[in-house]
């Protein structure tokens, strides 16, 4: 991941746009998207070591956003102030919007027969070991799956049964974790290196 805070909007190869008569938005036909998804410190279940939680990312997300003043309030450096404010509206706050996008090119793509395969890369900052910080990824992949499951009453779920919908997940832990930083919570480094990347590619 670069240090930005501006380049979380889907990344689009191979597109070209169709219109498709029952809805009423225009879906692309594309190969392969990829974007980042964030989280507040030691999210979900902090100071668990298990592998699993019951939340799912969009509540996580807005409790998240609601912690902005709190992140500014623990940086007195005007530089780091704009980067996490820039990180909560840009960044941060297109999560759902980038999720909602993914959830109808699924909706469009599963349903005209194709395969679709998710590979869901978690990561932690560096503030724990690389153990804990492997259990904390992988909760973080796991509350993104739960989002996906739960949509509209488990839309998706007889396409994951029946392997049209394949999730890969890949906790990674801390091993990338980038931020330098004598703050190693409220910092923007920090901010990025919470994440997990959704990669997506149709068949």
């Amino acid at each position: 991941m670069e240090d930005t805070c501006c380049n979380d909007i889907f990344r689009w190869r191979g597109i070209h746009e169709n219109e498709d008569e029952n809805v009423n938005y225009r879906v692309p036909e594309l190969r392969a998207i990829t974007f980042s998804l964030y989280f507040d410190n030691d999210m979900p279940e902090p100071r668990s070591t298990s592998d699993t939680s019951s939340k799912k990312y969009n509540e996580l997300l807005l409790a998240y956003k609601q912690q902005k003043e709190v992140y500014l309030s623990k940086n007195a450096d005007a530089k780091e102030n704009s980067l996490l404010k820039s990180f909560f509206a840009d960044s941060l706050g297109q999560c759902k919007q980038n999720i909602d996008s993914l959830f109808r090119i699924l909706t469009y793509n599963l349903e005209k027969g194709q395969t679709v395969t998710l590979r869901l890369e978690g990561f932690a900052s560096a503030l724990h070991n690389q153990k804990y910080n492997l259990h904390l990824s992988k909760r973080r992949i796991v509350s993104f799956v739960n989002e996906i499951k739960a949509f509209e009453g488990g839309k998706f779920l007889p396409y994951i049964q029946n392997k049209q919908l394949i999730i890969i997940e890949v906790p990674a832990g801390s091993q990338r974790a980038k931020n330098k930083s004598s703050n190693p919570v409220y910092s923007f480094g920090a901010c990025l290196d919470r994440r997990i990347d959704v990669n997506v590619q149709i068949q």
